[in-house]
């Protein structure tokens, strides 16, 4: 039954055609299928993610794009030349999570990805409330298979608890944990209520065996190791930058607007750090 469903939701999906502003919704039983320029995301809690069929994939990270639009602009050019098949934004995707108006500049900027890359997201604080963000995406929680790799979108604000459990349920042993509050920081959020109470999901990702964790929240590009596991603090996106409060060792890090590119040869990920120049600053790569 749930196969023939999602063949109807196919079905419709590429017999309609859709604008360059605010994506439709489409409804399946209890699961909000929220359908994005051409591409679908899912809330996805019984075991139904969208996968790709290739055995690799391109993606790009990034997040905290708010009220830098001109900024924002620019790097979804630069992305463009990268062809990715996927693109996460990490969160504060506007300034104003109730402000139609930011919503309306957040898809037009971003409708040419949308119309060519699977687009994610994760909900940030600028989203807030939950209300007004879930007229726009009914995401919380949720996962996507591309390739062997899961995908794990995490809203830390449900819960730690919440997020651990639906973690333990859906992680395999190439799984990618996406969130918007950083567990680990060097810049000023190190100190947010949120940030210090996710320190101890450090201790899950061990235990599941994590091995790389993309975050956003604070305006910076970090990337360090902590007993094995790598962080990526990819918050460049256009809203102001910030400084680097509590530079620890070892760390990489840039005051920069930029974006995370990947790519995944079904073995292991390369990935090049992009700045607003087109520059790349970093490069690291991870073994699964």
């Amino acid at each position: 039954m749930k196969k023939i469903l999602i063949l109807v939701v196919f079905l419709l999906f590429f017999s309609q055609s859709y604008s360059d502003s605010v994506p439709t919704f489409m409804k399946l039983n209890d699961n909000v299928i929220k359908i994005i320029e051409g591409r679908f995301s899912h809330v996805d809690l019984e075991g139904l993610p969208f996968s790709t069929p290739d055995s690799t994939f391109s993606c790009i990270i990034y997040g905290d794009s708010r009220w830098g639009d001109r900024t924002h602009e620019k790097l979804v050019t630069l992305m463009l030349e990268f062809d990715p098949d996927i693109v996460v934004h990490l969160g504060d995707m506007v300034n104003n999570g109730c402000d139609e108006n930011d919503w309306e500049k957040f898809y037009t900027i971003t409708v040419p990805l949308r119309k060519s890359s699977f687009f994610q997201i994760v909900k940030g604080n600028h989203e807030k409330p939950d209300t007004c963000f879930e007229k726009h995406f009914n995401l919380h929680n949720y996962y996507a298979t591309f390739s062997d790799v899961r995908f794990v979108f995490l809203d830390l604000e449900l819960g730690i608890d919440r997020a651990e459990e639906f973690l333990r349920e859906v992680a395999t042993d190439k799984t990618i944990i996406f969130i918007h509050y950083p567990v680990f920081t060097a810049g000023p959020h190190m100190t947010d209520s949120i940030v210090r109470k996710a320190r101890r999901l450090h201790d899950v990702f061990k235990e599941l065996g994590i091995k790389v964790v993309f975050s956003s929240h604070d305006h910076n590009y970090q990337r360090f190791r902590k007993e094995g596991i790598l962080y990526v603090v990819t918050g460049g996106g256009g809203a102001a930058l910030y400084d680097i409060i509590n530079k620890f060792e070892p760390l990489v890090y840039n005051k920069i607007h930029h974006f995370v590119y990947i790519e995944y040869n079904g073995i292991w990920i390369k990935a090049k750090v992009i700045d607003e120049s087109g520059n790349s600053i970093d490069e690291f790569s991870i073994y699964f």
